[in-house]
Formats: structure tokens, C-alpha cells, sequence
């Protein structure tokens, strides 16, 4: 799974500059922020590229699509990592050709404030879960009907294939109180110049 995790980003990537760059950023700021690392109760390196992807398909004028909502082959794959043989669906789109460039032509630095804004204020932590597997502008997807059972409390970030994982699991409520108060922090830093 881990070599389709990778490539699924790195394809997310390729389609446009700009996930790349602002996965960096975002992942950079949380480490200059001591915010990486589950035994710390905060979210991992992977999870955070996940709360960047689902962002920017979350958008009005989605930075990139849904590849796995485009895919039509299946690539399966098993797995034994919860103790039962486990098979993955882990198609997604990798032919990028015949997808039109994004109409979004924010620059990398308006969509770090936008990231903030939307994790800080319009993302509903309490319903909702960063799945970018059935992600869709407008839409949130709803945490209680994942595979994974949850609490209001508790984030939920899925991984795109392993539909047991939840990313977000073993980030403790001081946790995500520091995550959401560091985002807010840079958010009005970069409002105030």
C-alpha cells in the first residue's frame, strides 16, 4: 500500500506545481511548529500532504481532482497489517493527458492563507472527515459513515486506500488544540503583515 500512497501523491504532484510546493510548506510550518509526530499527539508527515490534497479538491475551483473518482481499472491489493488478509482498492487516475488544467489560478501563497482559513474556520472537525477518496467541491464527507468508528471529538483523516486507517487516530485533544491554535496564529501573522 505504502507504494501506492506514494504514487498517488506523487501523480497529485505532477498534475499541477502547486500541490507539491504547498505540501512543503504546510509540512515545513509544522515542523517549525513541533506539530509532526503521532507519539506527540499531533498528526504525521503523510497526514498533513492528506489535509493539502483534500483542500485543494475542496476548493470552489478545485486546484486538482478527484483521481480516484476518475479511476475505472481496479488495481487491488492485499494486505495482512490488521491481523486478516485485507483487500485494498487502489485505483486512481494516472494517466493525466486527457485532464484539462485547473481553472484555479491562485498562487501558492494565497492558498496557504486559504488552507489556514479552511481548516481554522469553514472545515467542520466535529462531522466531517479529510477523505480525499469520495472528496467533491462542496460537498464534506461525512466521518460517521467511514469503515472507521469515531467520536464528535476526534479527527478523522482517512488513507486513500487502507479504509481502516484513520491518520488522525492518535492525535490527543492538546494535540489538535495546538495544531488549530498555530493555524490561527499563522493566519492572522500573515494577515497583519
Amino acid at each position: 500500500l505504502g507504494v501506492r500512497n506514494s504514487l498517488l501523491l506523487h501523480t497529485y504532484c505532477a498534475y499541477d506545481h502547486r500541490v507539491l510546493k504547498l505540501g512543503r510548506l504546510v509540512k515545513d510550518w509544522a515542523k517549525r511548529h513541533e506539530l509532526v509526530g503521532t507519539a506527540d499527539g499531533c498528526l504525521n508527515s503523510y497526514a498533513y500532504m492528506l489535509l493539502v490534497v483534500h483542500f485543494l479538491q475542496s476548493l470552489e475551483e478545485p486546484v486538482v481532482p478527484n483521481l480516484q473518482a476518475m479511476a475505472t481499472e481496479s488495481v487491488p491489493v492485499t494486505d495482512m497489517k490488521w491481523g486478516c488478509l485485507d483487500r485494498w482498492e487502489t485505483k486512481f487516475l494516472t494517466d493525466l493527458s486527457g485532464i484539462p488544467e485547473p481553472k484555479n489560478s491562485m498562487s501558492v501563497g494565497e492558498l496557504l492563507i486559504r488552507f489556514f482559513r479552511f481548516y481554522t474556520q469553514e472545515f467542520d472537525w466535529h462531522a466531517h472527515a479529510v477523505c480525499m477518496r469520495l472528496n467533491k467541491p462542496g460537498e464534506a464527507v461525512d466521518k460517521f459513515k467511514l469503515s472507521t468508528p469515531t467520536s464528535k471529538e476526534q479527527w478523522y483523516v482517512e488513507d486513500p486506500f487502507d479504509l481502516r486507517h484513520n491518520l488522525a487516530g492518535k492525535c490527543t485533544t492538546a494535540g489538535r488544540s495546538r495544531i488549530i491554535k498555530a493555524m490561527e496564529d499563522s493566519l492572522d501573522a500573515i494577515k497583519n503583515g
